[in-house]
């Protein structure tokens, strides 16, 4: 148990969304959703698993589904069909 006092969540503050797909999980996922809890502004990050396009789009930050990979917008499905040639601009 933490000695570390909660924090106070107040209406202004909101709660970032990492977002992946549903159904049985697999380890690239959730080792993605583990990694990027590990950083300051994901560390309270809600898990939303789905593959509803919609509410992925909702997300600030979507992994290994939707079939998109774009840094820019922090999209990052290894599944897509063009795959990005070449470093990341």
């Amino acid at each position: 148990m933490s000695t570390e006092p909660k924090r106070i969540r107040t209406d202004k503050m909101t709660v970032k969304k990492i977002g992946t797909h549903n159904g049985t999980f697999h380890c690239d996922e959730v080792l993605a959703c583990f990694f990027l809890r590990q950083l300051p502004e994901y560390v309270d990050a809600e898990i939303i698993r789905t593959r509803d396009a919609a509410l992925l789009a909702e997300c600030d930050v979507v992994v290994d589904v939707g079939g998109e990979f774009d840094s820019k917008r922090h999209r990052y499905d290894h599944h897509q069909r063009d795959t990005p040639v070449g470093p990341p601009e």
